[in-house]
């Protein structure tokens, strides 16, 4: 079992961190070539800067007993057809339910901006978002490691 982090642009990776280390959970951090990022607790792996780049040794490394934390819903839909738990830093889990939908959005608003239409960014990052990602996670492995022991 092992965290995996999307980690270039991850507002979550403090409470990745605190959460791996109170249970004894791995985590390995993707980052691309542009970061510069050095962890005691962590594996931090630079790849290449390019296109998907940090996703693609993401999906290759990744396994159905591992965790994803990324804000791509590209790479969340990836993961998912193997069986991965995949969490969003905002608190949510991405699933076989919802991620058509979330795919959908994202074609929707690039679709507006080809055609310069000003759509709204994301809402700012609010404390809450924090409070629900750190609850979730945390939910997630304690169900792993409880049915580990069963």
């Amino acid at each position: 079992m092992r965290i995996i982090v999307d980690a270039d642009s991850c507002p979550t990776k403090d409470i990745i961190l605190e959460i791996a280390m109170k249970y004894n959970v791995a985590v390995v951090m993707y980052f691309d070539s542009s970061h510069d990022y050095i962890n005691d607790y962590a594996t931090v792996k630079i790849v290449e800067k390019g296109f998907d780049s940090v996703d693609f040794y993401i999906i290759k490394d990744v396994c159905s007993s591992d965790f994803v934390v990324t804000q791509d819903y590209g790479l969340a839909a990836l993961c998912l057809t193997k069986n991965v738990v995949v969490i969003h830093p905002n608190g949510f889990e991405f699933t076989t339910n919802n991620i058509d939908e979330l795919l959908n959005y994202r074609y929707l608003g690039h679709k507006s901006r080809l055609k310069n239409k000003h759509i709204k960014g994301p809402k700012k990052r609010s404390k809450e978002d924090d409070v629900n990602f750190y609850h979730l996670l945390e939910k997630l492995i304690l169900a792993r490691i409880d049915n580990y022991h069963h």
